[in-house]
Protein backbone atom coordinates (compact mmCIF):
# COMPACT_ATOMS: atom_id res chain seq x y z
CA UNK A 1 0.00 0.00 0.00
CA UNK A 2 1.57 3.61 -0.88
CA UNK A 3 0.70 5.74 1.65
CA UNK A 4 2.21 8.74 3.70
CA UNK A 5 2.25 7.37 7.07
CA UNK A 6 0.16 10.88 8.30
CA UNK A 7 -2.79 9.32 6.52
CA UNK A 8 -2.14 5.37 7.48
CA UNK A 9 -3.14 5.91 10.81
CA UNK A 10 -6.46 7.04 9.44
CA UNK A 11 -6.48 4.33 6.70
CA UNK A 12 -6.26 1.71 9.40
CA UNK A 13 -8.78 2.94 11.35
CA UNK A 14 -11.12 3.16 8.33
CA UNK A 15 -9.82 -0.98 7.88
CA UNK A 16 -10.47 -1.56 11.26
CA UNK A 17 -14.43 -0.12 11.31
CA UNK A 18 -15.53 -2.03 8.44
CA UNK A 19 -14.78 -5.64 9.96
CA UNK A 20 -17.00 -7.91 10.85
CA UNK A 21 -14.01 -9.36 13.66
CA UNK A 22 -13.91 -6.73 16.82
CA UNK A 23 -10.11 -6.16 16.76
CA UNK A 24 -8.58 -4.32 20.43
CA UNK A 25 -5.40 -3.17 20.25
CA UNK A 26 -3.35 -2.48 23.92
CA UNK A 27 -0.33 -0.75 24.68
CA UNK A 28 0.94 -3.20 27.97
CA UNK A 29 3.65 -0.91 28.89
CA UNK A 30 1.09 1.81 29.73
CA UNK A 31 -2.25 -0.22 30.13
CA UNK A 32 -4.10 1.68 27.52
CA UNK A 33 -6.37 1.47 24.56
CA UNK A 34 -4.35 2.02 21.81
CA UNK A 35 -7.83 1.29 19.52
CA UNK A 36 -11.28 -0.33 19.51
CA UNK A 37 -12.58 -1.10 16.30
CA UNK A 38 -16.30 -0.63 15.71
CA UNK A 39 -17.03 -4.45 16.16
CA UNK A 40 -15.27 -4.55 19.13
CA UNK A 41 -17.54 -1.45 20.94
CA UNK A 42 -20.86 -3.12 19.11
CA UNK A 43 -19.81 -6.53 20.84
CA UNK A 44 -18.99 -5.34 24.26
CA UNK A 45 -21.28 -2.46 23.90
CA UNK A 46 -18.88 0.40 24.40
CA UNK A 47 -19.60 3.62 23.30
CA UNK A 48 -15.96 4.68 22.82
CA UNK A 49 -12.71 3.25 23.15
CA UNK A 50 -12.44 5.38 25.59
CA UNK A 51 -14.89 3.50 27.73
CA UNK A 52 -13.23 0.79 27.31
CA UNK A 53 -9.90 2.01 28.40
CA UNK A 54 -11.38 3.25 31.63
CA UNK A 55 -13.03 -0.51 32.25
CA UNK A 56 -10.07 -2.11 30.92
CA UNK A 57 -8.97 -3.70 34.48
CA UNK A 58 -12.72 -3.99 36.10
CA UNK A 59 -14.23 -5.73 32.72
CA UNK A 60 -15.61 -8.33 35.74
CA UNK A 61 -17.65 -5.49 37.34
CA UNK A 62 -19.54 -5.16 33.68
CA UNK A 63 -18.85 -8.65 32.06
CA UNK A 64 -19.57 -12.20 33.38
CA UNK A 65 -17.45 -14.81 31.38
CA UNK A 66 -18.49 -18.79 31.95
CA UNK A 67 -17.24 -21.87 30.16
CA UNK A 68 -19.88 -23.84 28.36
CA UNK A 69 -20.99 -26.07 31.06
CA UNK A 70 -21.56 -22.67 33.10
CA UNK A 71 -18.54 -22.68 35.24
CA UNK A 72 -17.29 -19.57 35.78
CA UNK A 73 -13.51 -18.08 34.59
CA UNK A 74 -11.70 -16.59 37.00
CA UNK A 75 -10.54 -13.08 36.07
CA UNK A 76 -7.04 -14.16 35.60
CA UNK A 77 -8.08 -16.49 32.95
CA UNK A 78 -9.99 -14.00 30.66
CA UNK A 79 -8.52 -12.99 27.30
CA UNK A 80 -7.15 -9.46 27.82
CA UNK A 81 -5.40 -10.45 31.34
CA UNK A 82 -3.85 -13.78 29.42
CA UNK A 83 -2.91 -11.77 26.48
CA UNK A 84 -1.55 -8.99 29.43
CA UNK A 85 0.51 -11.82 30.45
CA UNK A 86 2.11 -12.55 26.69
CA UNK A 87 -0.02 -15.65 26.45
CA UNK A 88 -0.88 -16.38 22.60
CA UNK A 89 -4.02 -18.73 22.04
CA UNK A 90 -6.47 -19.10 18.80
CA UNK A 91 -10.10 -19.93 19.31
CA UNK A 92 -10.34 -19.50 23.06
CA UNK A 93 -14.09 -19.72 23.25
CA UNK A 94 -16.25 -18.24 25.92
CA UNK A 95 -19.74 -16.85 26.90
CA UNK A 96 -19.75 -13.29 27.51
CA UNK A 97 -22.98 -11.79 29.40
CA UNK A 98 -22.89 -8.10 29.91
CA UNK A 99 -24.05 -7.34 33.32
CA UNK A 100 -25.33 -3.89 32.33
CA UNK A 101 -26.96 -4.71 29.18
CA UNK A 102 -29.88 -6.26 29.99
CA UNK A 103 -28.04 -9.33 30.69
CA UNK A 104 -27.11 -9.95 27.10
CA UNK A 105 -25.20 -13.12 26.06
CA UNK A 106 -22.88 -14.41 23.65
CA UNK A 107 -20.68 -16.44 22.45
CA UNK A 108 -17.39 -15.28 22.06
CA UNK A 109 -14.03 -16.42 20.03
CA UNK A 110 -10.78 -14.99 21.24
CA UNK A 111 -7.70 -14.63 19.64
CA UNK A 112 -4.04 -12.58 21.12
CA UNK A 113 -1.16 -11.94 19.55
CA UNK A 114 1.51 -9.50 20.50
CA UNK A 115 3.16 -7.60 17.92
CA UNK A 116 6.59 -5.33 17.61
CA UNK A 117 5.37 -1.80 16.65
CA UNK A 118 7.08 0.71 14.53
CA UNK A 119 9.46 1.46 17.46
CA UNK A 120 10.19 -1.95 18.30
CA UNK A 121 7.44 -2.34 21.48
CA UNK A 122 5.36 -4.82 22.23
CA UNK A 123 1.63 -4.18 21.76
CA UNK A 124 -0.65 -6.53 21.80
CA UNK A 125 -3.47 -7.61 19.39
CA UNK A 126 -6.99 -9.05 20.81
CA UNK A 127 -9.38 -10.27 18.30
CA UNK A 128 -12.76 -11.41 19.32
CA UNK A 129 -16.35 -12.74 16.98
CA UNK A 130 -19.66 -13.57 17.75
CA UNK A 131 -19.61 -17.31 17.13
CA UNK A 132 -22.99 -17.55 19.15
CA UNK A 133 -25.16 -18.84 15.97
CA UNK A 134 -22.37 -21.40 15.02
CA UNK A 135 -22.32 -23.00 19.03
CA UNK A 136 -26.08 -22.94 18.58
CA UNK A 137 -26.15 -24.91 15.75
CA UNK A 138 -23.14 -27.22 16.95
CA UNK A 139 -25.69 -28.06 20.56
CA UNK A 140 -28.86 -28.75 18.05
CA UNK A 141 -26.43 -30.55 15.95
CA UNK A 142 -25.07 -32.96 18.59
CA UNK A 143 -28.98 -33.41 20.44
CA UNK A 144 -29.93 -34.27 17.54
CA UNK A 145 -27.50 -37.13 16.59
CA UNK A 146 -28.22 -38.40 20.63
CA UNK A 147 -31.72 -38.45 20.11
CA UNK A 148 -30.75 -39.92 17.08
CA UNK A 149 -29.03 -43.21 18.76
CA UNK A 150 -31.38 -43.21 21.47
CA UNK A 151 -33.62 -44.13 19.20
CA UNK A 152 -31.53 -46.70 17.30
CA UNK A 153 -31.19 -48.51 20.44
CA UNK A 154 -33.88 -49.07 21.77
CA UNK A 155 -35.13 -50.23 18.51
CA UNK A 156 -35.27 -54.21 18.72
CA UNK A 157 -32.98 -55.15 15.73
CA UNK A 158 -34.22 -56.70 12.26
CA UNK A 159 -33.39 -59.92 11.03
Amino acid sequence: MNTTSASFPTELESILNVMTEGVIIIDPLNAVVISLNRAARDLFDFSSTEEAEQRLFIWSEFFEATYFDGRPIESSAWPIRRAFRGELFTNFEIVIRNRHAGGRSWVGSFNANPIRNSHGRVILVITVKNVTSGKRAEQALTESEENFQSMADATPAMI
